[in-house]
């Protein structure tokens, strides 16, 4: 017995043997050939799950910024001549479109034109142009530029064509009294715009590099029915502060009377750039106006539909007579915990100064009036003359937007670690062994250490910036300790590698949380400096009651049910449908 169980053993170390010969030489020529080749980085393809290598090298928006930063930009406007290509398919040059001529048509998806600028002085420029898109479809019209045949930064490739919503008709009422939401109807005019790109900051275009003598431009657009009228390139004047602007101003008559104030409900909007910016309701505070106990009141506008950057509201706002108003508004940022929502603020397409390209709107669980001043509450007077104005406010990262660039570089970095580690490692560690990564991996104390320092800038800026975060943040610092630790004990890195990936994985979602500007309006004013701001709230006793008639009212309202328009009366039988959905989505499937 004892004899056939040392011949089964011996038999077994037979078989397992050149397995294992096997593993250690496909780890070894994995290593030899990532030593022979330090600077490829490793991609994995998700259909195949096999290593490729990547291929896309174009810079981020801030490392190109960094490549230039002794670049000139010389203020100057120079018209981008057409250049018709001989193999140019899809595209119509010189054609007469909507009182425009010379104008460029992209008939076909995927079709690209060509332009050519002569520039007197080499540097930093930003594209100008006139366009209207004339598909019918509900998607966005993408195109990417290209300067001199290259793609010099990645905010150059899918970048949007801004478009224009309206609503079709005034909020109406259903036949339960009910406030029903119009549609939106797309704009199809001719746009003026600065070619920017919402995702990063660039105070209101992004910039291209530009060499002296003759430049070639060309736009290749994703879907066809686009049209361009006019393309330039150009450098404006910076913005003034706030203070160079009082001076401008305070040259001029202040006729402004003492006692104007004038209020446009939030939902009562002109113009928007998406058609999800619709009327919203609020039945939480009594406050909000119009607003009923019992019925359905699309009282505000926003929430977390209106938290992309790029995304744009307008209003049409009133004053009597030429001088300095003070604006404000009633809002609520009630999801994105720890942190501000940011908006651009502009008057008839116009930043009067450079202050208003990042106005912040701090968190709050409730509603809080506020008029537009600086971070010590000191309040903006804005320069206006007499009659109608379009202000406008877009969604914006501002401040934050290079750190959030700088968390998703840096993870990026840390998933190449750990890849770099289960490589060695593989997925299922033995605690027992010792993987000597650092001997396997030459520089990976150096890449942790590099990392680290990073995110303790990062941290130590947004913390600067008022940036808190809440208890999401923590990860951040428990990521950093633990890279304290791995540089400290590479050795711990193995039986760690789950909560190292844990901890990536979360500060990417955190970082991603950070991209979302939601703000909720209720109504904006105009005022004159003298009077008092409203108050946000109403009293203790008003906000019972109103509250009670709620709870009142829900035992006799029927929430559940969607009824037709108020004035249908040529309605000759009713369809009755279940949906297991919300009150909205409910809504949207009836106006269907």
């Amino acid at each position: 017995m004892f004899l056939k169980r040392i011949c089964t053993l011996f038999i077994v170390l037979l078989i397992s043997m050149p397995i294992n010969v096997m593993l250690q030489s496909a780890d070894k020529s994995i290593l030899n050939a990532s030593a022979e080749n330090p600077d490829d980085k490793i991609a994995v393809d998700d259909k195949q799950n096999t290593p490729s290598k990547a291929v896309d090298t174009t810079p981020d928006y801030y490392n190109f910024l960094e490549l230039y930063t002794h670049a000139e930009q010389p203020i100057v406007s120079l018209s981008a001549e057409p250049t018709p290509s001989a193999d140019t398919v899809g595209v119509e040059y010189g054609a007469s479109l909507k009182g425009k001529n010379n104008v460029i048509i992209f008939k076909d998806n995927e079709s690209e034109a060509f332009w050519n600028v002569n520039v007197g002085t080499a540097g930093l420029y930003n594209i100008h142009m006139e366009y209207i898109l004339q598909m019918e479809n509900t998607y966005n019209a993408s195109f990417d530029l290209f300067v001199n045949g290259e793609v010099q930064h990645s905010s150059m490739q899918m970048l949007n064509f801004p478009r224009r919503f309206k609503n079709s008709s005034n909020i109406g009422r259903d036949s339960r009294g009910n406030d029903v939401r119009s549609s939106k109807v797309e704009i199809k005019e001719w746009e003026s715009w600065l070619v920017d790109d919402p995702d990063v900051e660039t105070n209101g275009a992004i910039l291209v590099y530009l060499k002296q003598g003759i430049n070639s431009l060309k736009i290749k657009v994703a879907l066809g029915g686009t049209a361009i009228s006019g393309l330039e390139v150009c450098n404006a004047e910076a913005l003034p502060v706030y203070s160079d602007y009082r001076k401008q101003k305070d040259l001029l008559p202040d006729n402004a009377g003492k006692e104007y104030f004038w209020v446009r409900q939030a939902e009562d909007c002109g113009h928007s750039s998406d058609s999800v910016l619709y009327p919203t309701y609020d039945r939480s505070s009594a406050a909000t106006l119009p607003n009923d106990p019992a019925k359905l009141r699309l009282n505000t506008i926003g929430q977390s539909s209106w938290n992309t950057p790029g995304q744009w509201i307008e209003w049409e706002i009133d004053v009597p007579s030429d001088g300095y108003y003070k604006i404000g508004m009633r809002v609520r940022q009630n999801e994105l915990r720890g942190f501000f929502s940011t908006r651009t603020v502009s008057i008839d397409g116009e930043v009067f100064f450079e202050e208003l390209n990042g106005v912040q709107f701090p968190y709050d669980l409730n509603w809080y009036v506020v008029t537009l001043g600086d971070k010590e509450n000191n309040e903006y007077l804005f320069y206006l003359t007499e009659g109608s104005h379009t202000l406008r406010m877009e969604a914006t990262h501002g401040t934050v937007a290079e750190s959030i660039a700088e968390l998703n570089e840096l993870t990026l970095e840390l998933n190449t670690i750990y890849r770099n580690i289960i490589m060695i490692t593989g997925m299922f560690i033995d605690p027992y062994r010792d993987y000597m990564l650092e001997q396997q991996i030459p520089d990976l104390k150096k890449r942790l250490i590099d990392i680290r320092n990073r995110l303790n800038v990062q941290m130590k800026l947004l913390a600067s910036l008022g940036v808190r975060g809440g208890s999401d943040a923590v990860v951040i610092d428990k990521l950093i300790f633990q890279l304290r630790n791995f540089i400290d004990k590479p050795e711990s890195i193995p039986a760690c590698a789950d909560d190292f990936l844990s901890n990536i994985s979360s500060m990417s979602a955190w970082a991603l949380s950070m991209k979302n500007q939601p703000l909720e309006i209720d109504y904006i004013y105009v005022k004159s400096p003298s009077m008092p701001e409203p108050k946000a709230g109403v009293s203790l006793w008003t906000q019972f009651w109103f509250r009670t008639r709620a709870l009142l009212s829900s035992f006799v309202e029927d929430y559940y049910s969607i009824s037709g328009a108020e004035n249908k009366t040529d309605a000759s039988e009713n369809i009755s449908a279940w949906v297991a959905l919300g009150r909205d989505q409910g809504q949207v499937i009836k106006d269907f």
